[in-house]
Protein backbone atom coordinates (compact mmCIF):
# COMPACT_ATOMS: atom_id res chain seq x y z
CA UNK A 1 0.00 0.00 0.00
CA UNK A 2 2.84 2.18 0.80
CA UNK A 3 4.72 2.01 -2.55
CA UNK A 4 1.04 2.40 -4.65
CA UNK A 5 0.54 5.80 -2.24
CA UNK A 6 3.88 6.97 -3.27
CA UNK A 7 3.60 5.74 -7.09
CA UNK A 8 -0.26 7.84 -7.49
CA UNK A 9 1.54 10.87 -5.85
CA UNK A 10 4.09 10.94 -8.52
CA UNK A 11 1.57 9.87 -11.17
CA UNK A 12 -0.36 13.18 -10.05
CA UNK A 13 1.95 15.30 -9.67
CA UNK A 14 2.97 14.24 -13.15
CA UNK A 15 -0.73 15.14 -14.43
CA UNK A 16 -0.98 10.68 -15.43
CA UNK A 17 -4.68 9.38 -15.46
CA UNK A 18 -4.84 6.57 -13.21
CA UNK A 19 -7.43 3.88 -12.28
CA UNK A 20 -7.16 1.81 -8.75
CA UNK A 21 -8.93 -1.48 -9.17
CA UNK A 22 -11.70 -2.00 -7.09
CA UNK A 23 -10.36 -5.42 -6.00
CA UNK A 24 -8.11 -7.20 -9.17
CA UNK A 25 -5.85 -5.87 -11.25
CA UNK A 26 -6.28 -8.94 -13.65
CA UNK A 27 -9.76 -8.00 -14.48
CA UNK A 28 -9.39 -4.02 -14.64
CA UNK A 29 -6.93 -4.01 -17.26
CA UNK A 30 -8.72 -6.34 -19.03
CA UNK A 31 -11.62 -4.25 -18.92
CA UNK A 32 -9.86 -1.33 -20.02
CA UNK A 33 -8.43 -3.42 -23.43
CA UNK A 34 -11.91 -4.78 -24.02
CA UNK A 35 -13.10 -0.86 -24.62
CA UNK A 36 -10.10 0.01 -26.23
CA UNK A 37 -8.87 2.35 -23.47
CA UNK A 38 -5.05 0.88 -23.59
CA UNK A 39 -3.27 -0.79 -26.47
CA UNK A 40 -1.39 -3.17 -24.42
CA UNK A 41 -1.04 -4.46 -20.85
CA UNK A 42 2.25 -5.45 -19.52
CA UNK A 43 2.27 -8.11 -17.25
CA UNK A 44 3.43 -12.08 -16.17
CA UNK A 45 -0.02 -13.16 -15.41
CA UNK A 46 -1.32 -15.22 -17.92
CA UNK A 47 -4.78 -14.81 -17.29
CA UNK A 48 -4.91 -11.80 -18.75
CA UNK A 49 -4.91 -13.41 -22.17
CA UNK A 50 -7.79 -15.80 -20.38
CA UNK A 51 -10.13 -12.61 -19.97
CA UNK A 52 -10.19 -11.99 -23.39
CA UNK A 53 -7.30 -8.89 -23.03
CA UNK A 54 -6.49 -7.49 -26.63
CA UNK A 55 -2.71 -7.50 -26.44
CA UNK A 56 -0.77 -8.50 -23.97
CA UNK A 57 3.40 -8.25 -23.62
CA UNK A 58 5.03 -10.69 -21.36
CA UNK A 59 7.98 -11.37 -20.69
CA UNK A 60 9.78 -8.31 -20.36
CA UNK A 61 13.21 -7.65 -20.33
CA UNK A 62 13.30 -4.27 -19.88
CA UNK A 63 17.35 -4.61 -17.96
CA UNK A 64 18.79 -6.35 -21.28
CA UNK A 65 17.03 -5.34 -24.39
CA UNK A 66 13.56 -3.85 -24.20
CA UNK A 67 12.09 -6.73 -25.71
CA UNK A 68 9.32 -9.20 -24.69
CA UNK A 69 6.71 -11.58 -26.05
CA UNK A 70 3.20 -10.25 -27.40
CA UNK A 71 0.35 -12.26 -27.60
CA UNK A 72 -2.52 -10.73 -29.24
CA UNK A 73 -6.10 -12.38 -28.06
CA UNK A 74 -7.55 -12.24 -31.70
CA UNK A 75 -3.84 -14.28 -32.77
CA UNK A 76 -4.95 -17.23 -30.74
CA UNK A 77 -7.47 -18.62 -33.37
CA UNK A 78 -4.36 -19.05 -35.66
CA UNK A 79 -2.12 -21.51 -33.21
CA UNK A 80 -1.13 -23.85 -35.13
CA UNK A 81 -1.23 -26.44 -32.26
CA UNK A 82 -4.86 -26.50 -31.33
CA UNK A 83 -7.55 -25.18 -33.73
CA UNK A 84 -9.10 -22.45 -31.47
CA UNK A 85 -11.29 -20.91 -34.19
CA UNK A 86 -14.34 -22.48 -33.32
CA UNK A 87 -14.13 -21.38 -29.93
CA UNK A 88 -15.73 -18.39 -28.53
CA UNK A 89 -15.26 -16.59 -25.25
CA UNK A 90 -16.81 -18.50 -22.79
CA UNK A 91 -15.33 -21.88 -24.36
CA UNK A 92 -11.53 -20.78 -24.55
CA UNK A 93 -12.10 -19.68 -21.05
CA UNK A 94 -12.84 -22.78 -20.00
CA UNK A 95 -10.16 -23.98 -21.87
CA UNK A 96 -7.65 -21.40 -19.74
CA UNK A 97 -9.52 -22.50 -16.07
CA UNK A 98 -8.87 -26.03 -17.07
CA UNK A 99 -5.41 -25.52 -18.14
CA UNK A 100 -4.62 -24.18 -14.52
CA UNK A 101 -5.08 -20.81 -12.98
CA UNK A 102 -4.42 -18.25 -10.00
CA UNK A 103 -8.02 -19.99 -8.59
CA UNK A 104 -7.80 -23.10 -10.28
CA UNK A 105 -5.56 -26.10 -10.15
CA UNK A 106 -6.14 -29.61 -11.29
CA UNK A 107 -3.52 -32.50 -10.97
CA UNK A 108 -2.43 -33.59 -14.03
CA UNK A 109 -4.09 -31.78 -16.90
CA UNK A 110 -2.26 -29.37 -18.85
CA UNK A 111 -3.03 -28.27 -22.40
CA UNK A 112 -3.39 -31.05 -24.21
CA UNK A 113 -6.18 -32.17 -21.98
CA UNK A 114 -8.18 -29.29 -21.34
CA UNK A 115 -7.71 -28.88 -24.97
CA UNK A 116 -9.57 -32.06 -25.89
CA UNK A 117 -11.98 -31.81 -23.02
CA UNK A 118 -13.45 -28.25 -24.03
CA UNK A 119 -13.23 -29.21 -27.86
CA UNK A 120 -15.04 -32.19 -28.03
CA UNK A 121 -17.94 -32.15 -25.31
CA UNK A 122 -20.50 -29.37 -24.76
CA UNK A 123 -20.27 -27.65 -21.57
CA UNK A 124 -17.89 -27.43 -18.70
CA UNK A 125 -19.62 -30.32 -16.66
CA UNK A 126 -19.11 -32.74 -19.68
CA UNK A 127 -15.44 -31.72 -19.66
CA UNK A 128 -14.86 -32.65 -16.45
CA UNK A 129 -16.47 -35.66 -16.67
CA UNK A 130 -14.64 -36.84 -20.05
CA UNK A 131 -11.09 -35.48 -17.38
CA UNK A 132 -12.04 -37.62 -14.39
CA UNK A 133 -12.38 -40.52 -17.07
CA UNK A 134 -9.08 -40.11 -18.87
CA UNK A 135 -7.09 -39.02 -16.01
CA UNK A 136 -6.37 -40.62 -12.81
CA UNK A 137 -5.54 -39.53 -9.24
CA UNK A 138 -7.85 -36.63 -8.22
CA UNK A 139 -7.96 -36.04 -5.04
CA UNK A 140 -11.56 -34.49 -4.75
CA UNK A 141 -14.78 -36.07 -6.29
CA UNK A 142 -15.95 -34.66 -9.71
CA UNK A 143 -18.77 -32.59 -7.56
CA UNK A 144 -16.38 -30.36 -5.60
CA UNK A 145 -14.27 -30.54 -9.01
CA UNK A 146 -17.40 -28.69 -10.49
CA UNK A 147 -18.03 -26.33 -7.54
CA UNK A 148 -14.62 -25.22 -7.62
CA UNK A 149 -14.68 -24.44 -11.34
CA UNK A 150 -18.24 -22.44 -11.33
CA UNK A 151 -16.43 -20.48 -8.47
CA UNK A 152 -13.47 -19.97 -11.03
CA UNK A 153 -15.33 -19.29 -14.03
CA UNK A 154 -17.77 -16.87 -12.23
CA UNK A 155 -15.01 -15.32 -10.31
CA UNK A 156 -13.05 -13.95 -13.85
CA UNK A 157 -16.87 -13.17 -15.66
CA UNK A 158 -18.56 -10.82 -12.65
CA UNK A 159 -15.90 -9.25 -10.84
CA UNK A 160 -16.37 -6.07 -9.55
CA UNK A 161 -14.02 -3.27 -12.00
CA UNK A 162 -14.66 0.53 -12.21
CA UNK A 163 -16.57 1.53 -15.74
CA UNK A 164 -14.10 4.59 -17.11
CA UNK A 165 -17.57 5.50 -19.21
CA UNK A 166 -19.81 5.52 -16.78
CA UNK A 167 -17.67 6.47 -13.52
CA UNK A 168 -19.24 3.73 -11.45
CA UNK A 169 -18.18 0.44 -10.61
CA UNK A 170 -20.12 -2.96 -12.36
CA UNK A 171 -19.16 -6.43 -12.78
CA UNK A 172 -16.55 -7.29 -15.93
CA UNK A 173 -18.78 -9.36 -17.62
CA UNK A 174 -21.76 -6.75 -18.28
Amino acid sequence: PQMAFEFIQILKQNKIEYFVAPYEADLQLAYLSKINYVDLVITEDSDLIALGCKCVLYKLDKVQQNVGEEIKYDNIKLCKEYDFSMFNEDKFLCFCILCGCDYFKMKNVGAKYAYYAVRDNNGYRNSLIWLSNKIRGWTISLKEMEENFEKDFITFRYQVIYCTKEKKMKYFGD
